[in-house]
């Protein structure tokens, strides 16, 4: 019943957002539980999340600036670091989702991949993400970890889509 609640929201969020960006990329059953009913309530920040890990709970907000194809994976940018073109429409970026306007250091202080693991704590395998896509709000609620190496991962319990903005035609969407 849960799947299915998913799926129907899912293909809402998908008819009720203004531009056509094609079919979206399809989804495993195994990644449908982690699309959450409800807005998980108050977030933290990207950078924030970063600097407290590690955390056995948190709710992370941000945009989607990539997704790992093949699986539940994406990277989320901090939401206080605009996308290309976001502050300046002149900017014409076909791909704003890259913060390629941005330096290394900042995209690499405000990102953070999130990953749907199953039971066994194994990635979960997908072609896509279902409606999510690229420049997505999305608030993540789930363990933020850091490894020996100071790699910093938010694993997901479940996410909720907040607002995909209205992009212009001439943006070069990722086929996946």
């Amino acid at each position: 019943m849960k799947i299915a609640r998913s799926l129907l929201l899912a293909l809402s969020v998908l008819a009720a957002c203004g531009k056509d960006t094609g079919p979206a990329p399809a989804m495993s059953a195994a990644l449908a539980p982690f699309f959450l009913d409800v807005d998980p309530g108050e977030a933290v920040g990207v950078a924030q999340a970063r600097s407290a890990a590690p955390a056995r709970e948190a709710v992370v907000a941000g945009r989607i600036s990539a997704v790992v194809s093949g699986s539940g994976a994406f990277v989320l940018m901090d939401a206080s670091l605009p996308y290309c073109g976001e502050k300046n429409p002149d900017d014409k970026c076909p791909t704003p989702w890259d913060y390629c306007c941005e330096t290394p250091e900042a995209r690499k202080l405000n990102s953070i991949t999130v990953e749907a693991r199953d039971g066994s704590g194994r990635l979960v395998a997908s072609p896509g993400l279902g409606n999510l896509r690229e420049c997505d709000l999305v608030a993540v609620r789930g363990e933020v970890v850091k490894d020996e190496h100071g790699n910093v991962t938010l694993l997901a319990k479940g996410w909720f889509l907040r607002q995909q903005p209205d992009l212009p035609d001439y943006v070069n969407w990722p086929s996946r």
